[in-house]
């Protein structure tokens, strides 16, 4: 599942406001990833997602776009997807 995608500028599809984005946020098998990292030169994986808020924060203090329900949405999931992630490296 992606948080949030690239999208150069705000704008509506099919009456859903798809904003601004610097930033393309998904989970996967490996914790949680910022595609594309301009930050980081390319590619940043994290192992919790607080660890992704952190680096959203980074985004956000260098200017970047990244959504408003990025954030939120992250720690709504944290505590579940950092557990699962967690148990399933521990094997």
């Amino acid at each position: 599942m992606s948080y949030c995608r690239f999208c150069s500028e705000d704008h509506e599809i099919y009456g859903i406001h798809i904003p601004k984005s610097d930033v393309y946020v998904f989970e996967s098998e490996f914790g949680c990833e910022c595609c594309g990292c301009i930050l980081n030169d390319g590619k940043s994986q994290f192992m919790t997602t607080l660890e992704m808020v952190d680096h959203m924060k980074e985004h956000i203090a260098a200017g970047h776009a990244v959504p408003d329900h990025v954030i939120p949405e992250l720690m709504e999931e944290a505590n579940a997807f950092d557990n699962y992630c967690c148990r399933k490296h521990e094997k």
